[in-house]
């Protein structure tokens, strides 16, 4: 190809580029949202294996995260799946479901990873615990080999309020 022609197509490349990130942006007028400065920063993991079958949304134990933040957090859950189609969501200790809502992987039948960021609405001054809830879509079996969850959010400025499991 000709240098005119490499012009011209880093141009057209651009344009598309620019004019892609415009509409996007453009999109996201039309979806919730805030910002916030983080400054805190935790994490929980596990290497247990967890297994199962039930088509009902349960609790995976131990992977439980405390917050005591201001403003909105970001909760990214991120583990290793095998078997069938799973259904995933984060849950605060007061039955809320974190935005975007449930989420589904199929990790067809191998160990695959899967990451996935959920987002809390906070009010000015809030400490909740958040629990990532699991379930089989199919009935068929599920496992977790390891999962880490971490939460990014701007800590409350009370540092002596107690945000652990005998908060709520």
């Amino acid at each position: 190809m000709k240098p005119r022609g490499l012009v011209v197509m880093g141009l057209v490349t651009a344009f598309a580029v620019g004019a892609g990130s415009v509409a996007l942006a453009g999109l996201a007028g039309g979806f919730g949202g805030s910002s916030f400065s983080p400054n805190k920063q935790n994490t929980v993991w596990t290497t247990n294996t967890f297994g199962t079958t039930g088509q009902h949304f349960q609790g995976l134990a131990g992977l439980n995260m405390y917050l005591a933040s201001r403003g909105p957090a970001t909760i990214t859950f991120n583990g290793v799946f095998s078997g069938g189609p799973v259904a995933l969501r984060m849950v605060n200790v007061r039955g809320h479901v974190l935005k975007p809502g449930t989420v589904i992987f199929d990790p067809a039948g191998h160990r695959r990873g899967f990451s996935f960021t959920f987002v809390a609405d906070h009010g000015p001054r809030d400490c909740t615990a958040y629990t990532p809830e699991w379930r089989s879509v199919s009935g068929g079996p599920v496992r977790l080999h390891s999962a880490d969850i971490v939460g990014t959010y701007h800590r409350e400025a009370d540092n002596t309020k107690r945000c652990d499991a005998t908060s709520g």
